[in-house]
């Protein structure tokens, strides 16, 4: 018994280990990667981590009283904050402020340090934020040692990816959205619905993506954690009342998120959703083999695009609903990311940055045993890996079509259907297990 319990701790011992040097590898890589941009042109390096953050900086000296401008101007008078963002930093980039009023919050702080500094101070902050929710997502979201050393080596990975180095390298507050998105969904996990409710609220008032979790906590019944959601966000918009007034919350309301719930920002042909494909295909010829114009293609890809979106919601909804009662750490995270792939297939212009939000569907594929019978999730996860995190060293043009989608909008439908059927699987085999447990008592 002793040498048994000798054995148990020992091998214990190596995988901690084990873990936790794969942990300081990705703190090293993370960093060195973050910090020197794609090519060390001059100009690149002095625009590095400013080009979005020179917006919220704007939005944190409107605030704090440091400008001309009033704060429901950041909405209405785009010429005069475009000037303000200029003022701090010339190069060309975002101009405008796409968030809910309350976020502006956030960056008063920085609107009292330099600009320069407040940049590095920000750039450096996101990148630990994008590498606390790693290892918190780790640590409460995967209970099995071998799992986490292997996510560990995968997620050295991920401080390579496109994604996230462009988050980084514009300046993008998407690392403080993902930590809190994690640290709700491990809140849910460890039975604390009311946190995770608050967590996830601020996360929404940041970015409005997490908003999906109300779907998810009525599908699921978490009636606490939807509660505490409520309150918190409703707060959080209170809060803001004293800066932009009731005017400047309608005009968001009128303006602004009519816009973002349509994913109607950007380009279209950039776009790598369903209808940037299809608009890509249509405007470089590739159904001018039919009889109809252009023009017309157009509007019937409209309407398709509507009809299939329905479809897909009511499919995709369906199956999380199905799989609601699933026992496993990450199926919250996974419901969440499934919604949001079903965004990057539907919404109208999507950017190439989005695809960040799907790495819980990519690294799932890898979850399975390295078996001949699960080599194919595998392969399915790295093609994914390849084509949407690391779009830069694709040989083709990112743009470019392959058929009449471009590949990323290949991988978003292939990975759509591969998790699909596997929540199914799951939930049969589990069902499986359940009924064939409950005989055994019974007999």
């Amino acid at each position: 018994m002793a040498q048994f319990i000798a054995f148990l701790r020992r091998h214990y011992f190596v995988y901690h280990r084990s873990y936790q040097a794969a942990c300081a590898i990705i703190a090293i890589f993370f960093f060195l990667v973050s910090f020197v941009p794609h090519r060390m042109e001059k100009k690149q390096w002095q625009a590095y981590g400013k080009t979005d953050f020179a917006v919220f900086y704007v939005v944190g000296k409107v605030l704090a009283g440091k400008t001309s401008l009033q704060p429901i101007e950041i909405y209405t008078n785009k010429p005069a904050f475009r000037k303000e963002i200029f003022r701090v930093r010339p190069q060309k980039g975002g101009t405008r402020f796409l968030y809910l009023p309350q976020s502006g919050l956030l960056f008063i702080p920085f609107s009292f340090l330099r600009f320069k500094y407040a940049a590095y101070t920000w750039a450096v902050l996101n990148a630990s934020l994008f590498l606390g929710a790693y290892y918190l997502a780790i640590w409460g979201l995967v209970r099995d040692s071998v799992l986490r050393f292997r996510y560990s080596l995968l997620l050295v990975l991920l401080a390579f990816t496109d994604t996230v180095r462009g988050l980084i390298g514009t300046g993008q507050v998407n690392g403080l959205v993902w930590l809190l998105l994690i640290a709700g969904c491990v809140a849910l996990y460890k039975k604390r619905p009311a946190w995770s409710g608050i967590i996830l609220a601020l996360a929404t008032t940041i970015k409005i993506f997490p908003a999906i979790f109300l779907l998810l906590f009525i599908m699921q019944k978490q009636w606490r954690a939807l509660v505490s959601f409520a309150i918190a966000f409703v707060g959080l918009g209170l809060l803001s009342i004293p800066f932009f007034g009731i005017d400047g919350m309608n005009t968001f309301v009128r303006s602004v998120l009519p816009n973002l719930l349509a994913g109607d920002i950007g380009s279209v042909y950039k776009s790598t959703s369903l209808f940037g494909s299809f608009a890509t295909a249509i405007s470089t010829g590739f159904f001018d083999f039919t009889t109809l114009s252009r023009r017309a293609l157009f509007a019937v890809s409209e309407y398709t695009y509507i009809i299939l979106a329905g479809i897909s919601f009511i499919f995709m909804t369906y199956t999380i609903f199905r799989s609601k009662k699933m026992h496993h750490t990450i199926i919250p995270l996974l419901h969440y990311s499934i919604l949001i792939l079903f965004i990057l297939l539907f919404a109208k212009s999507i950017h190439k940055q989005y695809h960040f939000w799907i790495l819980p569907l990519i690294l799932y594929c890898f979850h399975f045993p390295l078996r001949k019978k699960y080599i194919h999730y595998h392969i399915i996860g790295s093609v994914s890996l390849l084509l949407t995190q690391f779009w830069a060293a694709v040989p083709w043009k990112a743009d470019s079509t392959l058929l009449f989608l471009k590949p990323s909008t290949w991988v978003f439908v292939g990975l759509c259907i591969t998790i699909l059927v596997l929540q199914y699987w799951h939930y049969d085999k589990q069902n499986s297990h359940t009924r064939s447990t409950h005989s055994a008592r019974t007999q």
